[in-house]
């Protein structure tokens, strides 16, 4: 198994920077914990590992224009499945997310696959 390190970027303009929380959370691989290890992926396998990336706006104004983007490591493969959040891609190793506006208290996330 491998240990796999993402990070996470976020480019976000808000109107008002002091009011304004972005809680960000990443679990990976999305597979039951109590027999897969969190955080670690099985290398040399065929099947694709899902990771899910939750964004939650913990302030009390509006957020704007948020960007996410994740670079994966050890140019493994990308796969975008379908899913209800459409504004996300894969290019040269990086999933990008245009999550757009996220008002208080309101979540959002949004699936990516990488194979080990």
């Amino acid at each position: 198994m491998k240990l796999i390190a993402i990070l996470i970027l976020l480019i976000f303009f808000l109107p008002q920077l002091a009011a304004a929380e972005l809680e960000i959370g990443m679990d990976i691989p999305l597979k039951n914990k109590e027999i897969y290890q969190e955080n670690r992926l099985v290398a040399g396998v065929s099947w694709y590992e899902r990771g899910q990336v939750v964004l939650t706006n913990t302030g009390d104004e509006r957020l704007h224009n948020i960007l996410v983007s994740v670079d994966v490591p050890l140019q493994m493969g990308i796969e975008i499945p379908v899913q209800e959040m459409k504004n996300i891609s894969a290019d040269n190793y990086t999933v990008t997310a245009r999550i757009g506006d996220l008002g208080p208290g309101e979540s959002i996330s949004f699936i990516f696959s990488v194979k080990p």
